[in-house]
Formats: C-alpha cells, structure tokens, sequence
C-alpha cells in the first residue's frame, strides 16, 4: 500500500465511526417507528464494515470508497428520516399541551391568562391600610 493511499484510509475510517456513533445516538432518541430502526441498523453496520474495509491490511482504497460513499447516503438518508420523525413528535407534543391539566390552570381553558393571576396584588404595590414598612399599624 502505497503512502498516498493512507490518508484516505484513515479518513474512511473516521467517517465509519461517525456513522456507527449517529446509529447509536439514534438508537438512544426512543423514536420506535420501524423504517428509523431499520435505517439505523443499516447505516451502523455499513460504519462497521466501512472501518473494517478502511483497515490498511484488508481491500483496497477504491473497495473502501465504494463502502464509504454506501455509507455516506445511509446516513443522509437516516439522518432526514430520524429528524422528520422526531419533528413530528415535538409537534404533537406542542399541541397537546393546552389540553394538560396544569397549563390550563396557568393559562385558563380559552387560552388567555387565568383570572386569578389578574387578581393577586403586584408584589411592589401596598395594599389598603397598610403603613409604608408594608405591616398594618400607625401611619
């Protein structure tokens, strides 16, 4: 193997690992619909095999480019998948989040701010018959 060969190698090599590292990361996102899992075990083997073809004793650098632009595609593919995934779900969650029982206590059920909220004193105002210290007694 020549030297000029080795860098690409070793490059190869780091891009394998990046996509075994995205593959576990994804696989952390507790996103469970099956086309993200499958994506994602595909796009940690071809890391794996992607590394192991980058080794300098196994294949060669067009073998190893061949794994690696594979590999490339199923982690932009994964990677657009698991985001729409994950973007629908933050979405949904946003929606329900009116109907949960404390946001409707801090907003009130039509959405506007609760009553009670517009009643309590403002922490800066004294309220009636009270001394400039704030404590009831002789002005």
């Amino acid at each position: 193997m020549s030297e000029n060969q080795f860098l690409p190698l070793i490059l190869l090599f780091i891009f394998g690992g990046f996509a075994v590292l995205s593959a576990v990361l994804k696989a952390r996102a507790r996103v469970t619909a099956f086309s993200d899992v499958v994506l994602a075990v595909l796009e940690g083997i071809s890391g794996m095999a992607l590394m192991a073809a980058a080794l300098p004793t196994s294949g060669s650098l067009e073998s190893a480019s061949r794994i690696g632009i594979l590999t490339a595609v199923l982690v932009a593919v994964s990677s657009t998948v698991h985001m729409a995934k994950v973007r629908a779900r933050s979405r949904a969650r946003e929606e329900s989040e009116g109907k949960r029982p404390y946001a409707a206590l801090k907003y009130g059920i039509d959405g506007s701010p609760s009553i009670l909220a517009d009643t309590l004193p403002e922490a800066d105002e004294p309220t009636e018959g009270t001394g400039p210290s704030g404590v009831d007694g002789p002005q």
